[in-house]
């Protein structure tokens, strides 16, 4: 299988943004690194989509195919080409690729 597009994983960080409470504890911010991989990403068709899918779902709005990434689970999101997406599922394992279901959230917007 040929990837010739680029999904970006969120990766969310807690880090200190060297300013202090009143009362001198530590305040955090969030800090976002969106971390490439290689896939093919496509829209979700129910009527060509494999029959031991995980049924008629009414989520999904595209498809991922990629090579095993263990950082894909139920619930991580996505971006791509300035979309977000969430997965829904956990990945299906063919193996050589993963086949991941993912639904369209909306525009992304970085936290900082």
């Amino acid at each position: 299988m040929k990837y010739k597009d680029l999904y970006y994983l969120i990766q969310v960080k807690r880090v200190k943004t060297g300013k202090k409470t009143d009362w001198g504890t530590d305040i955090y911010e969030d800090q976002e690194t969106l971390v490439p991989y290689k896939c093919s990403f496509q829209p979700y068709v129910e009527s060509i989509s494999s029959p031991t899918a995980v049924g008629r779902i009414t989520d999904i709005t595209n498809m991922i195919f990629c090579p095993p990434n263990e950082k894909l689970e139920k619930g991580v999101k996505v971006v791509h080409k300035g979309k977000e997406y969430e997965v829904l599922y956990p990945p299906r394992d063919w193996g050589r690729h993963y086949e991941v279901f993912v639904n369209y959230i909306g525009a992304h917007k970085s936290t900082k």
